[in-house]
């Protein structure tokens, strides 16, 4: 049997998921970093990735720039809303007072999700 390997850059991924997220009878990937202390400069790149399968474990990253400024600490997966597809739950965890400041400093807001649910890959 010959494996095909992948390697994807991910630092700190606290959580990642494989499942048929699209239905289209492969697996995908969902992934989710956990940063120890935040970061300024913290990229999309590096906080939730949603790797679609193409076919012959060839994948395509997606990301979220709205929700980079968590610190994405649990996941689970299941049909939560009801219709038939996967979706995914996601924690986020933030450390202490100066760091929720921090955040709040770079984004401009105190709108941070704690608890956030994708639905519809």
């Amino acid at each position: 049997m010959i494996l095909k390997k992948i390697f994807f850059p991910m630092y700190d991924c606290s959580k990642a998921m494989a499942r048929d997220f699209d239905n289209d009878g492969d697996l995908d990937i969902i992934a989710a970093s956990l940063f120890g202390s935040y970061q300024e400069n913290k990229k999309p790149t590096e906080s939730i990735v949603y790797l679609m399968n193409n076919g012959n474990m060839d994948f395509s990253a997606s990301y979220i720039p709205e929700v980079m400024h968590g610190n994405w600490l649990t996941m689970e997966v299941g049909d939560f809303n009801k219709d038939n597809l996967l979706d995914v739950v996601l924690g986020t965890y933030v450390f202490d007072v100066q760091e929720l400041m921090k955040i709040i400093e770079v984004n401009g807001n105190a709108k941070i999700p704690q608890v956030l649910l994708l639905t519809q890959f």
